[in-house]
């Protein structure tokens, strides 16, 4: 009963397509980490689950709850390991659990798959962070940081995007 609520229903249909189909064959993926993931293929929500605040609510419980976890373990580690904590589990732990009981591991490959895209955004984070924190306070800091982290993603999704065009020669 709590995983049909927690879930709502898992879709039926999922469309399944191949990785670099609107390009011969994206550069960036041929060295590098995207190497490791090159046979994965990308899957589609063709019907996403129906999104009642219920689901929503123990959605973002669940979410809350292992952000309160991975705190707690951080403070029991110490400071020279919290931070290693602070990005990769709070900004893609929830999500891909989540995904993967709503959805199904086809789905969780596809995001981890693509998530080194926007690393980026977390390392831009999380520098401006450690600089803005201390001259700007935590409020101030972190708008700005979360805006340079979207101008990186902006910058970086135009510069991509142009890799994926088709070449006129």
């Amino acid at each position: 009963m709590l995983r049909n609520r927690f879930l709502a229903r898992r879709p039926a249909a999922c469309k399944v397509h191949e990785p670099f189909s609107d390009y011969e064959d994206w550069r960036e993926h041929r060295n590098g980490a995207g190497a490791f993931f090159r046979g994965i293929r990308d899957v589609n929500v063709t019907r996403s689950v129906r999104l009642t605040p219920v689901v929503l609510l123990l959605r973002a419980a669940f979410a809350a709850g292992i952000i309160v976890a991975i705190t707690a373990a951080a403070q029991a580690v110490g400071p020279a390991w919290a931070g290693l904590f602070s990005a990769f589990p709070t900004a893609l732990l929830p999500l891909v659990l989540i995904v993967h009981m709503t959805y199904g591991k086809a789905h969780v490959h596809t995001i981890i798959k693509n998530f080194p895209h926007g690393i980026g955004s977390l390392v831009a984070y999380g520098v401006s962070v450690s600089y803005l924190y201390p001259a700007w306070g935590v409020g101030w800091g972190t708008l700005t940081a979360f805006g340079i982290a979207t101008v990186y993603l902006l910058i970086y999704g135009a510069v991509a995007g142009r890799r994926l065009r088709p070449r006129n020669s």
